[in-house]
């Protein structure tokens, strides 16, 4: 798993080397396996500003390009289709890493002379810096949605001057709640004893007609929450660079506004979410329910799946729409054309998740979340984000009430945890004060409360007696801590 620095620097304040961070959670908590500075991967490339194109001399298929890169203005030899004069573009220099054409191992680019004309450099496209080759489709890097100026190091441009820290995820395993960002801000929040800020989330409220919905949950069992909310007006666009940068750095490929900002969510919360097309469910309705033996469904990445009777679906008045937790299905995916949408956001059984992954050959970032067993809370949280960033980047506004079937709620937990007993299993002793730090840095609420101040009450004598004849040991008094483990 990849965790963002400058992710966590939204909700906690760390001032540590990025090295001596990664020791010190490596210690407390996981192991980090990785620490890679981005903006190294793209030492010797900036931002340039095409000035002149003219053909090659003696090449029908190449062109001279003139480039401002800031401080100067240098000729580069280009075989590019897409450029334009006044475009911003990804400029390699000598000195810089690139794979030729997205392929094969990497190099690092020499000036050279092309068909008799010399080059100071490359435009590059985004595969051959490393980047998704969908972030350059028509050929090379165009900047013209970032706020570029020519000189600007290319990884600032891009928002790629952070630092990731690749997470062993066995080591994670029990651990759902480090399966996003705010889970490890929180943890690193207790480890480095500092101040953890929590997002404040508005609940969402109806601001626009209200739209014709119904849901229902037919398999309680496989699905012990289900949350749904329609929003309109939907402007499904490019994401903002902010955006594409952050999902990027962690291993996830932008698609568009929408589809990005569930990706967004469930790598800072931790919970997996979904968005359908409203337009294209049929009867306007949402079903969880048992898969039919043999159903058919295909999923977003193309293939056409046979279902069996057990696993789950997500299905509208007719068919199956998604495989519940795992993947959604084509037929209402998110496109241009999509105005209304209805995003999802569940707690499923992690038990038939993991059947279902392992039956389908199919793991998939929700479903590797899903499978850890998520804090039912945690829906709610995900989905009022959601419908914040959604109101942001896509211009939409809320056309119906939170749809919430929770049909068993889980209460908080308390746990009395015993003072002397964190000492033995430490190793060593732990004062009051740093336990109830500790432990309020995770979202604990600690109250202390220690047994009654008369030790020598009539109960006494008789109570050390047993203890001394029973227990062979010399009784202690023994503090208590009481323990609210808050959701977040």
């Amino acid at each position: 798993m990849k965790i963002s620095l400058n992710w966590l620097k939204d909700f906690i304040k760390i001032t540590l080397p990025p090295e001596k961070l990664a020791a010190k959670f490596t210690m407390a908590m996981a192991e980090v396996e990785h620490v890679d500075n981005l903006a190294k991967s793209f030492d010797h490339v900036v931002v340039g500003k095409i000035i002149t194109i003219a053909p090659h001399p003696q090449a029908d298929k190449l062109r001279v390009v003139e480039v401002n890169i800031g401080d100067r203005r240098i000729t580069v030899v280009c075989g590019a289709a897409n450029i334009y004069v006044g475009m911003l573009v990804a400029v390699a220099l000598p000195g810089a890493k690139v794979k030729w054409h997205g392929q094969g191992d990497w190099v690092t680019l020499e000036a050279a002379t092309i068909r008799g004309v010399k080059s100071a450099g490359m435009i590059s496209a985004a595969s051959e810096l490393g980047l998704p080759a969908s972030l350059s489709p028509d050929g090379v890097i165009d900047l013209k949605t970032s706020p570029a100026k020519p000189g600007q190091p290319l990884a600032k441009a891009l928002g790629f001057n952070d630092v990731i820290f690749t997470i062993d995820n066995k080591s994670l395993t029990h651990r759902s709640d480090l399966f996003g960002h705010l889970g490890i801000a929180r943890e690193i929040a207790a480890i480095l004893g500092r101040p953890f800020k929590a997002p404040k989330l508005a609940k969402p409220k109806l601001n626009a007609p209200k739209k014709n919905f119904k849901i229902f949950n037919h398999a309680p069992k496989y699905c012990q929450r289900y949350s749904a909310i329609i929003m309109d007006g939907v402007k499904v666009v490019e994401s903002p660079a902010w955006l594409k940068a952050r999902l990027l750095a962690v291993g996830v490929r932008p698609i568009n506004n929408i589809v990005d900002i569930t990706n967004y969510v469930m790598m800072e919360y931790g919970q997996p979410l979904h968005a359908f097309d409203y337009d294209k469910l049929s009867g306007q309705e949402i079903h969880v329910r048992r898969a039919a033996l043999n159903e058919r469904l295909v999923t977003l990445d193309g293939v056409e799946r046979r279902l069996t009777d057990k696993m789950f679906v997500i299905a509208d008045a007719q068919k199956p729409v998604a495989l519940g937790g795992v993947i959604g299905g084509q037929a209402t995916e998110i496109t241009h054309q999509t105005k209304t949408i209805v995003i999802e956001s569940a707690r499923f059984d992690p038990v038939i998740i993991r059947r279902m992954a392992l039956s389908l050959g199919l793991r998939t970032e929700g479903s590797t979340r899903f499978e850890k067993g998520l804090d039912q809370n945690l829906a709610s949280s995900g989905l009022a984000r959601a419908v914040e960033l959604t109101a942001d980047l896509a211009d939409a506004k809320v056309a119906s009430p939170i749809y919430d079937l929770w049909p068993v709620k889980t209460p908080g937990h308390h746990i009395n945890l015993r003072l002397d007993k964190v000492g033995r299993i430490m190793g060593v002793p732990l004062p009051l004060t740093r336990v109830k730090k500790t432990l309020t840095h995770l979202g604990c609420q600690v109250k202390s409360a220690a047994e009654p101040k008369n030790f020598w009450s009539p109960w006494a004598i008789p109570k050390f007696i047993i203890t001394l004849f029973t227990e062979k040991k010399w009784p202690r008094r023994r503090l208590m801590i009481s323990l609210n483990i808050a959701s977040f």
